[in-house]
């Protein structure tokens, strides 16, 4: 399903990237930030410093949660729909609906925010899987399976949650937010993940989704004025990016 979140965004970028911007100084500027928005970089210092205190104290936080969660299993049976939401099924809904919607109203704003989604989901999923091969943890319920860090499922969740929280308020944020708490927490549930992989699953995703839905807002607010010297006077120019 990534691979055709990767193909859709390889053409938007090529298709619609402004005249002045290079499809790989799009590419860039999205994948690094995370790194150069303000509220960005407090999401991920923050969720650093949490991760790595869980794991210096894993004996007496990590391993007693996980052993706890799984032994009372609080989500039941209820949390295979913790596993169906975390496999990118609200990400590619939203973006399906919205380009649904920007077609049949002729609305552009919609296509821009579907491709918002595509990029927060696309990017933090990219991060996620990279750390996977590097971090090469063991899962809780298969010591060969060594993909645990980070949580892939609440990535993609919390790349929802931020990115609908960021362009369409708290009143659905709220909603997406529980529910992307529901799926990192699910993976607990069924001992596929610790909490330091769900949260820093958690991390990424939002750090993309609010840093790339920011620098969208930012840039359609953008504006240019400019006055430039002719042969009666001057010629005063606006600009207003989209």
């Amino acid at each position: 399903m990534l691979k055709i979140f990767l193909a859709i965004l390889l053409l938007t970028n090529i298709c619609f990237a402004a005249e002045e911007d290079s499809f790989w100084s799009n590419v860039g500027n999205d994948f690094i930030s995370p790194f150069v928005n303000p509220t960005g970089q407090k999401v991920l210092l923050g969720g650093f410093v949490i991760t790595s205190g869980l794991v210096l104290t894993r004996e007496f936080t990590v391993d007693p949660l996980q052993e706890d969660t799984v032994k009372k299993k609080p989500m039941g049976a209820y949390s295979k729909y913790g596993d169906i939401s975390g496999q990118t099924l609200p990400n590619i809904l939203y973006f399906a609906g919205m380009e649904a919607y920007s077609f049949f109203a002729d609305d552009p704003e919609a296509h821009e925010f579907a491709i918002v989604m595509l990029k927060s989901t696309l990017y933090s999923s990219v991060v996620t899987g990279a750390l996977k091969d590097v971090v090469q943890e063991p899962r809780p319920h298969d010591e060969n399976d060594k993909t645990s860090f980070p949580s892939a499922h609440a990535t993609r969740a919390f790349a929802f949650a931020a990115t609908v929280n960021e362009l369409h308020g708290s009143t659905w944020g709220i909603p997406a937010y529980a529910l992307a708490t529901a799926v990192a927490y699910s993976r607990m549930n069924d001992n596929r993940h610790y909490v330091h992989d769900v949260l820093a699953g958690a991390v990424i995703g939002a750090s993309y989704g609010i840093s790339i839905a920011q620098r969208y807002k930012n840039k359609k607010s953008e504006t240019d004025f400019a006055a430039i010297p002719t042969g009666d006077g001057l010629a005063l120019t606006f600009r207003y990016s989209f």
